[in-house]
């Protein structure tokens, strides 16, 4: 099922790239996208290397917490 859902999108993005969708941007761009995130981001995929700093101004990785349980909170202020 998961293999004829990325055929199903490639050929969207492929055949659809231009179309507009309403608040959405193009076929193309939206197919890309899910197969983005069902190839990298899904369910037993490793997680993506994230770096920032902390509450403290310290800067991390992602990876200095590998083995451990860990939340993470994104938030900004414009």
């Amino acid at each position: 099922m998961h293999k004829e859902s990325e055929t199903l999108l490639e050929e969207a993005a492929e055949k659809y790239a231009d179309v507009q969708m309403p608040r959405e941007g193009s076929v193309g761009k939206k197919a890309e996208g899910v197969l983005n995130d069902m190839r990298h981001l899904s369910l037993g995929k490793a997680a993506p290397e994230v770096k920032g700093v902390d509450e403290d101004g310290k800067q991390f990785a992602l990876s200095d917490y590998k083995g451990k349980v860990v939340l993470l909170d994104f938030w900004s202020e414009f």
